[in-house]
């Protein structure tokens, strides 16, 4: 009788103890949670729970939701530009749910709603690009990342979803074969306009170089002969002005002479026509015939 008392009251103490032990439930540090009756599936949304244990008695359950961000990669996102010419875009975003706003979350999409925010990401990808030119998107890539990061963060906040700015990465952009070859023939028509330009203000730079260096020529050859007609007519003057004075210091040599010596009238005559014959540069030969100068 006791035996069967005793096995009894074990089995109900079994029985409590699995009880309790099932009636506490752990919800991890990356998580908010509601808490869920199983026997009747009624959600209780008007708490969010979040990292810690709790009991709750048996025959309840967890519905979670990541606490943390969250990341979508979209890739190789086909979109068109303002002229219509497609190109991918490969983006990133890191979104994050509002603990505020997980009953309104729950309540319209359940668990299932990264597949609406994948949706609602890329349409308003596809509406951002056509504001957009393909060279804008290669020039300006940092203010159009930032107009797409506003526009879906404004589009996902309608469902309740948090992403920040700078929350939305443009990684990649990868446009057609056929743009490609557009930019390259742009790009080599570009560089030939530029060097046929260069070529012909090189031309120029050469024309004008030429002229400049005829013009100092000319300059410099008139200025040459004029220096040679002056140098020369220095010469000239400087040849005169020599010849009168030595002509003028002769004359006054001879005079002195003529007055140191007291020649008389026939000696002093002799005497001049002897050194008038030494300044004559040709070959004279004199003749003295009974004091008469004969020139031969």
């Amino acid at each position: 009788m006791y035996v069967c008392i005793s096995i009894t009251v074990s089995i109900v103490v079994i029985i409590l103890i699995g009880i309790l032990c099932g009636s506490f439930y752990y919800i991890e540090y990356d998580e908010y949670a509601f808490k869920k009756y199983t026997l009747s599936n009624k959600v209780y949304t008007n708490t969010v729970y979040e990292n810690g244990r709790y009991l709750w008695g048996p025959s309840h359950n967890l519905i979670t939701f990541p606490r943390n961000y969250q990341r979508i990669d979209f890739e190789g996102l086909s979109v068109a530009d303002k002229n219509q010419k497609n190109l991918e875009l490969d983006i990133s975003i890191y979104y994050r749910v509002k603990k505020s706003e997980l009953k309104n979350l729950y309540n319209k999409f359940g668990t299932n709603f990264e597949s609406t925010i994948i949706s609602k990401t890329q349409s308003i990808i596809k509406n951002t690009a056509p504001m957009y030119l393909i060279e804008e998107f290669l020039e300006d890539r940092e203010i159009i990342t930032e107009v797409i990061n506003k526009n879906v963060t404004e589009g996902l906040e309608t469902i309740w979803i948090d992403l920040e700015d700078y929350k939305l990465q443009l990684k990649k952009i990868t446009l057609q074969e056929t743009t490609i070859n557009k930019f390259l023939d742009i790009a080599v028509t570009t560089q030939q306009n530029e060097q046929a330009e260069f070529s012909k203000e090189a031309e120029e730079i050469r024309a004008e170089t030429e002229r400049q260096v005829q013009e100092i020529n000319t300059n410099t050859t008139i200025i040459t002969n004029e220096a040679l007609a002056e140098a020369d007519r220095i010469v000239t003057v400087a040849k005169s002005q020599a010849d009168l004075i030595v002509s003028t210091a002769r004359g006054e040599g001879i005079s002195k002479i003529i007055a140191n010596f007291s020649l008389d009238a026939v000696h002093r005559n002799k005497f001049i026509k002897y050194m008038s014959l030494i300044d004559n540069d040709n070959e004279i030969k004199l003749i003295d015939t009974d004091n008469s100068l004969i020139i031969n």
